[in-house]
């Protein structure tokens, strides 16, 4: 039983961790966004429509490349499932099996942990 618990907790943690590189794409697209919004007057826009904006210097966003909030909302939705999943997975491993795992973390991300 405990090697099936390690084996599924492993794989809730391989889930949690496509979840949050997941999520880190959509805020880091958020983030460029939002640095060259600091230069809007300067700032261009493509693939958003038929509205022509001129400028560039500040960086141009691209609206092919730029989630919706609900799409960033749903991956965040996504995360939050992933990690109570791995939360409980987690507490199927029996104790003494833990060594060497490292639990699921709230602050956990590709980010922090490299």
């Amino acid at each position: 039983m405990s090697n099936e618990a390690i084996a599924a907790y492993l794989d809730t943690m391989d889930e949690l961790q496509q979840s949050t590189a997941a999520v880190e794409a959509l805020v880091d697209a958020f983030l460029d966004a939002s640095v060259k919004l600091r230069n809007w007057r300067e700032c261009s826009f493509v693939n958003v429509g038929n509205i022509a904006v001129a400028g560039g210097r500040g960086g141009t966003i691209d609206g092919n490349q730029l989630p919706t909030a609900a799409q960033l909302a749903a991956a965040i939705a996504t995360w939050h499932a992933k990690h109570q999943a791995a939360v409980q997975a987690w507490e199927s491993v029996p104790e003494h099996r833990r060594t060497g795992l490292q639990p699921p973390d709230h602050s956990q991300s590709s980010s922090e942990s490299e």
